[in-house]
């Protein structure tokens, strides 16, 4: 199998009401983009024009596609989807507050932004390592054609912190769970190990 990481390109959906809110988004499909998220959108469809897209694959959850909506309007791509790069299922925790995402529940450290259990999950929910096998799975079947063609990936945070974890052949246990902003992109030929194995350097 190839690993041509060069195609592809990944990027989070835009502003949502309960990004605004910082609830618990999960796999809960009814947040919606915030005009601010709509607006994101549009802007880095400009940034993206240089780049030679040929298609845009996206999760299936509202706030991707509203995003990958935008951007294929501007560049004027068909979208398809994919539920494999849906944000991880947060079970009960999803529609509570933020702040309900302990270690515990979700094996993040969100104040030391370390992934510190691999295994442990929110009932109802996924585990990160069952979230890291569906993105990876996704990304290995989309690697097994040899076309070279370009693609930019919709999704959202926790997805793209494991796509670009098995990109850069870093372990998942001990990850810095560094910070992903609405809409900002993230090519996967790029190797980001240094920074997801040791963590944002000291100011």
């Amino acid at each position: 199998m190839s690993k041509n990481f060069s195609r592809l390109t990944v990027v989070r959906h835009g502003q949502s009401n309960w990004n605004k809110l910082q609830k618990v988004q999960g796999q809960n499909d009814e947040a919606q983009l915030t005009d601010e998220g709509r607006a994101m959108a549009r802007s880095v469809a400009t940034e993206f024009a240089p780049h030679s897209f040929s298609r845009i694959i996206s999760s299936d959850l509202q706030r991707a596609r509203q995003t990958a909506a935008i951007i294929a309007d501007l560049l004027g791509l068909e979208v398809t989807f994919d539920e494999r790069l849906r944000e991880r299922s947060y079970g009960i925790l999803e529609t509570g507050p933020s702040s309900g995402v302990t270690p515990e529940l979700s094996g993040l450290d969100l104040v030391a932004q370390r992934v510190v259990d691999v295994e442990a999950k929110p009932d109802g929910g996924e585990s990160l390592r069952e979230m890291y096998e569906r993105t990876t799975s996704f990304l290995v079947e989309l690697l097994s054609d040899d076309r070279d063609d370009q693609i930019l990936l919709v999704s959202h945070g926790g997805p793209i912190r494991t796509m670009l974890s098995y990109a850069s052949e870093v372990e998942l246990h001990g990850l810095w769970w560094l910070p992903v902003g609405n809409c900002s992109w993230w090519p996967l030929e790029t190797n980001y190990a240094d920074v997801l194995s040791k963590g944002p350097l000291p100011s």
